[in-house]
């Protein structure tokens, strides 16, 4: 996986998120623990640190090992949907992937503003109404009387990711409000105490069978 898929042919493109054996590794790399460990930083030497750290417990890891090619090929076809699987980290602690905190803005500012890969009609669209339809989330993805109210407001001109990969923990810019289920849950550049949010679950769970007692 180092030489061929995710590391991209380099130990240096594997970085730790976190490693709760020992947190001061977050941020690093897999070559920099390598020649920490007394070896060179080569394909082989990186497995047996990996063998290693999958010992001590293992990390989590960021991957660089995506092409920009292939990411705007990818945003441009018509089946695609924009998401993210980052987690909701806590401010300043490790070190995670910066989509945790940038995913949309980024699209918004770098691949509809800057680059002009995406129009801001489509790409809204590839973040809301589209992937709620295929989840079958009938009653959110689209401004309309009778739908849950999930609006976030910004500045197409000024919005934009901060989060970096050697600083993850910084918050996007250009949003002025965020509305949840109908009640304001940003305003003002701050959280309001307002807890609208809630779980939502698909068709598929009404599907799962129930076991019986």
């Amino acid at each position: 996986m180092i030489r061929d898929e995710r590391g991209g042919g380099d130990p240096k493109n594997v970085q730790f998120a976190s490693c709760g054996f020992d947190p001061s590794l977050a941020g690093r790399t897999l070559a920099d623990l390598t020649r920490q460990r007394g070896s060179e930083a080569t394909i082989e030497n990186a497995a047996e640190t990996t063998l290693w750290i999958v010992e001590q417990g293992g990390c989590q890891g960021i991957f660089h090992a995506m092409s920009d090619e292939d990411l705007e090929r990818i945003l441009r076809h018509p089946a695609t949907m924009i998401a993210s699987d980052g987690e909701v980290p806590r401010l300043g602690r490790e070190n995670p992937h910066p989509r945790s905190y940038g995913t949309f803005a980024r699209v918004l500012g770098v691949y509809v503003r800057d680059k002009k890969i995406l129009g801001l009609e489509e790409a809204i669209r590839k973040m809301s109404g589209f992937p709620a339809a295929r989840l079958g989330l009938t009653d959110r993805g689209l401004l309309r009387p009778g739908m849950k109210a999930d609006i976030a407001v910004f500045d197409p001109e000024h919005v934009r990711d901060m989060a970096t990969y050697e600083k993850p923990h910084q918050y996007a810019e250009g949003f002025s409000h965020v509305v949840v289920n109908g009640q304001i849950a940003f305003e003002k550049g701050e959280m309001t105490s307002a807890r609208p949010g809630r779980v939502l679950y698909g068709p598929g769970k009404a599907s799962q069978p129930v076991a019986e007692k």
